[in-house]
């Protein structure tokens, strides 16, 4: 089985990193840093990036953040006709590989590493049946059985070939790719990593609850960061806030998209295997070195279910998870499970309640 840090590697000059980022040291501080907010819209969700640098530096900063996560926007979103994905896509089946972006190569052979690694639980091939069950709740009614198989079989991670040279090629036709459940945790990377580049050690950034931490604040142990946290039980609700630094966390779940059926919640996460939403996964959170592998692993997990989300990340270095799940008819009470590292991680992270 191949690993997920030998499918990692530059893209247009931009590191993304599976270990630890490297301390402050290695880098020039200004002795006048200040905090620096840049909040904006982006795929779908809002982002927030705080970090510190000169005080004049605030403005041509955050231009840059912004036109890093728009180019990546612009490539990877199925939701532009316009985008570079959607062209892809659409001229497909391919009879020879065809040149990408970076970003498009790069985060396409990370998916295929992490679909293997998943057993299919994680897949960008699943397109179609993204688009099917966005209708389904549009409308408020689940999608035919026939209508899943007929997406089903336009879905396939092996159906996506990676090339050396940045090349990929489809080899179906009518297949659709999409980057949801990974691109927002590589676009915080990615937002981490421009900063770096402009020797900006002090960073956090929000990509609409795909979370990266590099270094602290000044004289500050962590950043504090809070997700939902709910215990055994229908009414047991809550929150829990970890203190983050040179890591990444990313929660997926039901909370805000799905459609209700009879009583039971379907999510807007697809199994690619079964073409079915998910019913039984509530929320998975997962605590990572970077906020890709976390975005992703969150979104797998939920379709892996409890037993087979937590076996994913066991032998996982600095990778751990929580995960709320609904009763087996997808109804309440809510049970929390975590894996074995989790509270350690969580130690490690020095949860705390704000003050």
């Amino acid at each position: 089985m191949h690993t997920f840090s030998g499918y990692l590697g530059i893209c247009c000059s931009v590191l993304l990193l599976l270990t630890p980022y490297p301390p402050a040291s290695l880098c020039k501080k200004s002795l006048q840093e200040t905090r620096h907010d840049c909040i904006f819209p982006a795929m779908g969700v809002e982002f927030r990036v705080t970090y510190y640098a000169p005080a004049d530096a605030g403005i041509a900063i955050n231009r840059k953040i912004k036109q890093r996560v728009a180019q990546i926007e612009n490539s990877l979103s199925d939701y532009k006709t316009s985008s570079e994905v959607s062209r892809f896509f659409q001229s497909a089946p391919h009879s020879i590989p065809q040149s990408v972006s970076c970003d498009f190569w790069e985060l396409s052979r990370t998916s295929q590493a992490i679909s293997e690694q998943t057993d299919g639980a994680f897949d960008i091939t699943v397109g179609n049946l993204s688009h099917l069950w966005r209708m389904a709740r549009k409308r408020n009614r689940l999608p035919t059985s026939q209508k899943i198989g007929a997406a089903r079989e336009l879905t396939g991670f092996r159906k996506l070939e990676i090339h050396p040279n940045r090349k990929l090629r489809l080899t179906q036709s009518g297949m659709k790719l999409d980057f949801g459940g990974i691109a927002k945790g590589y676009s915080a990377d990615q937002v981490i990593c421009l900063l770096k580049q402009h020797r900006i050690q002090s960073a956090l950034v929000d990509a609409g609850g795909d979370i990266c931490a590099s270094n602290p604040p000044p004289g500050k142990p962590a950043w504090k960061v809070r997700i939902r946290d709910t215990q055994t039980g229908s009414q047991a609700t809550g929150q829990i806030y970890l203190k983050l630094a040179n890591a990444a966390v990313a929660t997926s779940g039901d909370l805000n998209q799905y459609l209700t059926v009879n009583g039971r919640k379907h999510s807007h996460i697809i199994d690619p295997r079964t073409g079915q939403a998910t019913t039984n996964i509530s929320m998975v959170t997962v605590i990572a070195p970077n906020a890709t592998l976390a975005d992703a692993y969150a979104s797998a997990i939920s379709v892996a279910g409890v037993s087979r989300g937590l076996a994913l990340v066991e032998n996982r270095a600095n990778t751990d998870c929580l995960i709320l799940a609904r009763s087996e008819n997808g109804g309440e009470p809510i049970e929390r499970f975590t894996s074995g590292n989790w509270q350690r991680s969580a130690d490690q992270n020095q949860q705390a309640n704000p003050k």
